[in-house]
């Protein structure tokens, strides 16, 4: 996600469940949080 300027923590920090998943911070506006998905979607085209 350094490509694509997101921020994001590994899923394993929270626990062993959390392996194979990505956190995602949802403490910003929902204007920025929008444009992370857009930054992710274009990424993964």
């Amino acid at each position: 996600m350094k490509e694509a300027r997101v921020s994001t923590t590994p899923g394993i920090a929270f626990g062993p469940t959390g392996e194979s998943h990505l956190r995602l911070p949802f403490c910003v506006s929902e204007e920025m949080i929008n444009k992370a998905f857009d930054r992710m979607e274009a990424y993964f085209r």
